[in-house]
């Protein structure tokens, strides 16, 4: 039993080993690169048709958007009438982002 035991921890030893070494990043010593990758954003500004007029409409956009590839944050004002996307660059565009409105029934418009 103590012999199942040892091999058992040698097994979770090695494997965890294993994956911390997997996990190390090749890119520079520091990271910098994959850092400014990382927060390099931008924002578009959209208006929508039809126009937003409720709680339900921002939370239908917000809820669908979110999942787009690149989305990093979404204000909606539904007052101006205006959705602001925060995107990564090299993940999206706001061409991109304006068909992803067309899935969830909304013309969107850069402003």
């Amino acid at each position: 039993m103590k012999k199942i035991y040892s091999l058992l921890a040698l097994a979770v030893v090695a494997g965890a080993t294993a994956t911390q070494t997997i996990a190390q990043p090749t890119a520079s010593p520091d990271n910098t690169e994959v850092k400014a990758q990382a927060k390099k954003t931008e924002t578009a500004v959209f208006t929508v048709a039809p126009v937003m007029t409720c709680q339900n409409c921002e939370n239908k956009i917000k809820t669908n958007l979110r999942f787009e590839k690149g989305v990093k944050g979404i204000a909606t004002d539904i007052k101006a009438g205006t959705i602001s996307v925060t995107y990564n660059p090299a993940e999206t565009s706001p061409e991109k982002l304006a068909a992803a409105f067309k899935k969830i029934g909304y013309t969107a418009t850069v402003k």
